[in-house]
């Protein structure tokens, strides 16, 4: 078990919400625009590197979201 572990379903429900809301689409006149947000978290303890690698372990997460089937949420946890 990873120091994260217990804060993964409180952070993954706080994420649903802005996905939620974007996969609700909008009406311009007759068309209708949908959206779908893959999110990439990266999870860290603050003493792991700099800026540029949390965001780019982010954004792998992101992708693996994407690859996933889009519309998720991943983490990437560097000590699991």
């Amino acid at each position: 078990m990873t120091p994260f572990q217990p804060f993964l379903p409180a952070l993954s429900q706080m994420s649903q919400k802005p996905r939620k809301k974007a996969y609700k689409g909008t009406a311009t006149r007759a068309i209708e625009h949908r959206c779908t947000v893959s999110v990439g978290v990266a999870l860290f303890t603050g003493h792991e590197g700099d800026a540029d690698d949390i965001l780019q372990r982010a954004d792998a997460a992101m992708y693996d979201a994407k690859e996933a089937g889009r519309n998720l949420i991943r983490f990437h946890d560097r000590l699991a």
